[in-house]
């Protein structure tokens, strides 16, 4: 038996997720803690329909987002322990940006939105945002 790793809140993890993409075919979502989302990852890893974005401390529990661990619609960005507001914003500017400019998505989930809701509230909360309802979506390259 597998062990599970708690920060995936597994089994749950992908079912919002999933549930979006009965309401739009591309589906953004951004984890941007300190933990990889490696159940995400995985569960989306050979999904083109779902782009996956992480933001997290590297290395660090669990292991896995490395540099070298992309694809097309899998972009981790690891950070540095001590990673403030300069290279979060680098980050975005550099990386996630320009990945969702070609992707294109019509909906976005944060993924610790909705990982708290699941926390919180359990498997019948679901939050979606369509990217053309964000304020200021375009100011801020979105």
């Amino acid at each position: 038996m597998t062990r599970r790793q708690p920060v995936c809140r597994a089994p749950l993890v992908g079912l919002p997720q999933r549930l979006a993409q009965a309401v739009a075919e591309r589906v953004l979502i951004v984890d941007w803690d300190v933990h990889h989302g490696n159940g995400t990852q995985e569960i989306f890893w050979e999904d083109d329909t779902v782009l996956f974005v992480s933001l997290h401390q590297w290395p660090f529990y669990p292991g896995t987002g490395g540099p070298t661990e992309q694809r097309e619609t899998t972009v981790n960005v690891p950070l540095s322990a001590g990673a403030g507001d300069e290279e979060y914003f680098l980050a975005f500017d550099q990386v996630v940006v320009p990945a969702v400019e070609e992707f294109k998505p019509e909906l976005l989930l944060d993924e610790q939105v909705v990982g708290e809701i699941l926390y919180r509230l359990g498997p019948d909360a679901l939050v979606l945002l369509h990217t053309e309802v964000l304020p200021s979506h375009e100011k801020k390259g979105l």
